[in-house]
């Protein structure tokens, strides 16, 4: 049985609605863009919800995640919406120029009239390589949505870019 990955999953009035428990982290990250990727970019006008209410911080490869998670679905005409996003969730999104990229909401007015039931979402295993690879996706995706990122997290991006030269040359 594999272990809990953070990361609910439900649908509501048609709508992906996705639940942080924990720390949004480059460990539950894949499971949560997998999950994404699967269920909701391959439908065109679909509208996919993050819901921190019980999300106790992000990384920024959690963060830089959901900036190319919401840039993709955007190319399909479908939407990324954070709800629930408070205090320190908020500063960070806000502080990242994340905003910019999809919409944060404080709390889940107007998303729905129902409180959605989310079923936990099994962790995937993910190899060293492919984390680093999701890590140096989710911060490019942090430097494209705002400059002052780019100066932010070039070293991240390098170091990540050296991690993975090195591994294609020991394969």
């Amino acid at each position: 049985m594999n272990a809990s990955s953070g990361i609910l999953a439900g649908c509501v009035e048609g709508r992906l609605w996705m639940r942080v428990l924990g720390k949004g982290s480059h460990l539950n990250g894949p499971t949560l863009k997998t999950f994404v990727k699967e269920h909701a970019l391959a439908a065109p006008n679909s509208t996919v919800i993050i819901d921190l209410r019980e999300c106790t911080g992000m990384d920024s490869t959690f963060m830089g995640t959901l900036a190319g998670l919401a840039s993709r679905l955007e190319e399909r005409n479908a939407s990324l919406h954070v709800v629930n996003a408070a205090g320190r969730n908020s500063e960070l999104l806000h502080g990242l120029g994340l905003d910019e990229v999809f919409p944060v909401h404080q709390d889940t007015a107007g998303w729905c009239s129902q409180t959605p039931e989310c079923l936990p979402i099994d962790s995937q295993p993910c190899s060293r390589t492919e984390r680093t690879e999701v890590c140096l996706e989710a911060h490019q995706a942090l430097a494209a949505a705002d400059c002052r990122n780019a100066d932010r997290f070039r070293d991240v991006i390098e170091l990540m870019r050296e991690e993975l030269d090195r591994a294609a040359l020991a394969h």
